[in-house]
């Protein structure tokens, strides 16, 4: 449970990564105050450099990442659909592989298993760009930007980082026989820097 009043964090300095041009982000969230910004997941090398997951103060979820002085962005997506339902758990999958030919390949949002519709005022990367999410040598949130801003308020669990591939939703969840879209657990390889949280209680 992340409490956006108590400013809560996780964080984590990586070391040099298998990939900063394939990556997967994969978490389920649960919402608990809407309309304001929230960072799930973020990483901040200074000022004008920095890679986020977000959710907006419009309820969408939105993908930004620049590596620029001047702050203008080389990655600014956002979901046209709204997520506003504070008692559903929403699983939450971004994919990124900027090697793709067709700029729309180079990142992906999926919730509960469906790809989402891009609004159209985007931003893709250029080819090979190197994303600033979850690099090297910095220290990569979960739960807030850096300082103490834009503090997630609601509920994690089963967060997955995988460093160095482009996963699809079914590597971590299914369809249950009720037709509702429920965790699975992930089988595969994490790279480098991957890591998996399962946020028990004990233990």
């Amino acid at each position: 449970r992340f409490n956006n009043d108590d400013n809560p964090d996780l964080d984590r300095t990586f070391g040099t990564n298998t990939s900063n041009r394939k990556k997967t982000f994969s978490c389920w969230f649960k919402r608990g105050n809407l309309g304001v910004y929230q960072s799930i997941a973020s990483t901040t090398v200074s000022g004008n450099i920095e890679g986020r997951i977000e959710i907006t103060d419009g309820d969408k979820i939105q993908i930004a990442d620049r590596n620029a002085s001047d702050g203008t962005s080389d990655i600014l997506i956002l979901t046209t659909a709204v997520f506003r339902d504070p008692s559903a758990w929403y699983h939450i999958l971004v994919a990124w592989d900027t090697t793709q030919g067709t700029d729309t390949n180079r990142v992906k949002i999926y919730v509960n298993n469906v790809l989402q519709a891009i609004s159209g005022n985007t931003i893709y990367p250029s080819q090979n760009y190197d994303l600033m999410f979850y690099r090297s040598s910095a220290v990569n949130f979960i739960g807030r930007n850096s300082g103490s801003s834009a503090s997630l308020d609601g509920y994690l669990a089963e967060v997955n980082f995988i460093d160095g591939q482009t996963l699809e939703p079914t590597e971590f969840g299914e369809t249950n026989d009720n037709g509702v879209w429920i965790p699975k657990k992930y089988e595969g390889t994490y790279g480098t820097n991957g890591f998996f949280l399962e946020f028990k209680q004990t233990g």
